[in-house]
């Protein structure tokens, strides 16, 4: 018999979803049932007792409900790392985004 998996997912994932999810289904018989959000609302969620099947969701926040006990000890697995990063035009000043206010100061004076 069929069963539904309930995914909650940060909306990074979404692509691999929509690539993926059908291919699983067809393959398992069974149905994702994926949610994608924000990492941090998904965290939220989780720790507020929302229960899923699978949590794909920042490794610190996986860490902090697995010590909450939201999640399962062991069960973390690294799928994949995320960076962001800042460049500036070749001759333009560097911004100081060493801090939150010089991060939010350069977003904020950014033409």
């Amino acid at each position: 018999m069929p069963i539904d998996i309930k995914v909650l997912s940060t909306t990074a994932m979404k692509t691999v979803f929509e690539e993926l999810a059908s291919a699983f289904e067809r393959a398992t018989g069974n149905r994702l049932s994926v949610t994608l959000g924000p990492s941090l609302r998904l965290e939220k969620q989780l720790g507020e007792g929302e229960a899923a099947d699978m949590a794909i969701v920042s490794a610190s926040g996986a860490r902090d409900l697995v010590a909450s006990g939201r999640m399962v000890a062991g069960s973390i697995v690294d799928i994949a790392k995320s960076s962001i990063g800042v460049a500036v035009q070749k001759g333009a000043p560097r911004p100081d985004i060493s801090t939150v206010e010089g991060f939010k100061r350069a977003m904020l004076e950014a033409k």
